[in-house]
Order: structure tokens, then C-alpha cells, then sequence
């Protein structure tokens, strides 16, 4: 899933590995990653990203075990893994597909999911978790739902396959509307409106692995076939994409899985659309500097920021621990002269018999 920092900076791509484990690409003006998270348990699902609107946090919500509503979160450093549906929502949130998650201008968060009865379920975060609600009278999904908020804030909107297949769509505007059905659709779809909010965009696979598109702008446009009248046919999906729009609106962005389980973008800017790109190709993005630190999933490195006060339980498995690693645990992690390593940093005798302190580990 992906979506843009408020400033427009940062691109971030999350998504389930085959380990079951999140994993996250970003692009700064180059791409970095992919990086894993096992620290954060396996997903069930693919993953819902978001970041607050003041740009100081990035949401993420997967379903986990029993379809439970499970959340992520980074402000500086990664927090949870939190059981939303048996912490706040009293056990009653249970997911039967991905959930679709969004932020709005006041500071909510509104996380949408299809149930195992297949009714458009929500809960929201508002000074506080309220809900779940069930939707039974918006129409009956057969996918996963994709959720967003027009950029005035006046308007939700909800798109997913029908039960017939069909593209539907909920909206929000004080009331719900809705369920409106559209064509036939043979993935989830992901949606997307421009700053502006002028224009709806809807973005999903054909039949035969092609990216579409229809999009509102005061009427129905489309569908458009874009691997055959943009890509010439490169670039098939091996997934439902996943698109968002850049906050000056200058670019739409989608993502996709191809063969192979790589990751692909095609984007549209100046009046044309550019790409796909197989970002996996070759190996994918080089792999991060991590300033001569042992090659670790968690990326911890000596040339950034913070420190590690709770390694992951198989921490000793990429790196040199001294025996009493898991003994002494009330510091940070350090290398030590020697190259081994400590969990003792900061306390007075950490290090003392493996040459003294070297430097602390750094997890960003």
C-alpha cells in the first residue's frame, strides 16, 4: 500500500513479505529499503498506511489472528503491535478482508474493513476509539474496501467489488449514500482523490493483468485499459494496485505487484503517464548503509539516530553477543571494543571485559 507524506517528500510502500512480516520501501528522492519489521509479528493481510495530516506519524493496520484489527505505529520509532479489536473495541471488530485506513484534516483516523458477514464495517479514532459499525445496508462486498476523504474534509469515500462484482461505491456526507454500482471490476479497487477534489480516481486489475482506471470529474469516465494504451503491454499485475496522489496534485501514483512477486509503479505527471518500472529488477534498491554494522532485517546501523533499549528475541542471530547479553538488560545496545555486543550501554562496567565501550547501535 502507499501513500505521501504531507509535504510531499516521501513516497512509502508497505507490504506483506513472504515471511509474513511488514515490509516498507520509501523514495526521498532515491529509493530506500526494502526493510522488514519482524519486530511487529506476522501480518494476515496486506497492510493500511496513512500518515497524520501534521506529517508527524505513519498508521499502519493489518487484520491478524481471529481477524482481529491490528495497528502499527511510527512517531521517532516504531510502536506496537496494538490488538485494537480486544483492546478498545471490545472484541466486536472482526475483519474478514484487509482494512482500508484514513486520515482526515482534524486528526481522526477512520479504519474501514469488509466482515465475515460481508457488510462495510468501520471504527474510528477520534480523542479515542469508537465503534465498530456495521453497514448492512451499503451494499455486500466481496473484497476488501478502499477508503478516502476528500481534502476539505466534507466528504468519505468508499469503493470495493460487489458481491456481483460490480464497482460499487459508498459516500459520506453528513449521511451515507449509497451503495451506486458501476461495471464489472475483477479485483479490489483503490482509490483516490486529487487535492483539489475535483476529481475521483478509481484504480484497479482487469481480467487479464491490466492496470484500468475510471475516474469522476463531475461525470463517469472510462474504464481505460492504461497497459495497453500507456504501457504497451509491459507490467502485468500480479495484485490489485494500490494509488494515491501526490499533495500538489501534480502526480498520481499506483503500485503494483508483478510475476515474481516484484514491485512496480507506472505514474501520471505533465499530461502523460510514465513507466512501469520494475523496482525489483536487478535485486531491487541497493541495500541500505548501515555504517559497518553487521547486515541485520532490522537495518540497525552506527550512522543514525536513537538507541535500542528492546532488541528482537533472535537479535544474537545476526549479531555477536556476549554471554550475558539476556542477563544484563537494563541499557541500550553497544558494540564493544572487541566486536561483540552489549545490552548493558550506558551502565558503569558495560564492556568491561570485551575491551571497553565502543559505540551505541543505532536503529534508524
Amino acid at each position: 500500500m502507499v501513500t505521501v507524506t504531507p509535504d510531499g517528500s516521501t513516497q512509502l510502500v508497505f507490504w506483506r513479505a513472504a515471511d509474513g512480516h511488514l515490509a516498507e520501501a520509501w523514495y526521498t528522492g532515491s529509493w530506500n529499503g526494502p526493510t522488514e519489521f519482524p519486530q511487529l509479528g506476522t501480518i494476515t493481510s496486506a497492510p493500511a498506511v496513512a500518515v497524520t495530516k501534521d506529517g508527524s506519524t505513519q498508521l499502519v493496520f493489518w487484520e491478524g489472528p481471529a481477524g482481529h484489527l491490528f495497528e502499527a505505529w511510527y512517531a521517532g520509532a516504531w510502536n506496537g503491535p496494538l490488538d485494537i479489536t480486544s483492546t478498545y473495541l471490545g472484541g466486536h471488530a472482526i475483519l474478514g478482508s484487509a482494512p482500508s485506513v484514513v486520515t482526515t484534516k482534524d486528526g481522526s483516523q477512520l479504519v474501514f474493513w469488509r466482515g465475515t458477514d460481508g457488510h462495510l464495517g468501520e471504527a474510528w479514532y477520534s480523542n479515542g476509539w469508537h465503534g465498530p459499525v456495521d453497514f448492512g445496508t451499503l451494499g455486500s462486498l466481496a473484497s476488501a474496501p478502499s477508503a478516502t476523504v476528500t481534502a476539505d474534509g466534507s466528504t468519505q469515500l468508499v469503493f470495493f467489488q460487489g458481491s456481483d462484482n460490480r464497482l460499487t461505491e459508498d459516500w459520506f456526507t453528513g449521511v451515507w449514500n449509497g451503495p451506486m454500482k458501476f461495471g464489472a471490476i475483477s479485483s479490489p479497487p483503490s482509490v483516490a482523490v486529487t487535492p483539489d477534489g475535483s476529481t475521483q480516481l478509481v484504480f484497479y486489475k482487469g481480467s487479464t493483468g491490466h492496470l484500468l482506471e475510471s475516474w469522476y470529474a463531475g461525470s463517469w469516465n472510462g474504464p481505460v485499459d492504461w497497459t495497453t494504451t500507456a504501457f504497451s503491454g509491459h507490467g502485468l499485475l500480479t495484485s490489485s494496485p494500490s494509488a494515491t496522489v501526490t499533495p500538489d496534485g501534480s502526480t498520481q501514483l499506483v503500485f503494483w505487484q508483478g510475476a515474481g512477486s516484484t514491485l512496480w509503479e507506472g505514474w501520471y505527471a505533465g499530461g502523460g503517464w510514465n513507466g512501469p518500472v520494475d523496482w525489483s529488477a536487478s535485486g531491487g534498491p541497493p541495500p541500505p548503509n548501515l555504517c559497518g554494522a553487521p547486515a541485520n532485517p532490522w537495518n540497525y546501523n552506527f550512522c543514525g539516530v536513537g538507541t535500542i533499549m528492546s532488541p528482537p528475541s533472535n537479535f544474537c542471530s545476526y549479531f555477536s553477543c556476549i554471554p550475558s547479553f539476556w542477563q544484563s538488560t537494563n541499557g541500550y545496545v553497544e558494540e564493544c571494543v572487541d566486536g561483540m555486543y552489549s545490552h548493558s550501554g550506558g551502565v558503569s562496567g558495560s564492556c568491561s571485559s570485551h575491551g571497553g565501550n565502543l559505540r551505541p547501535l543505532n536503529p534508524y
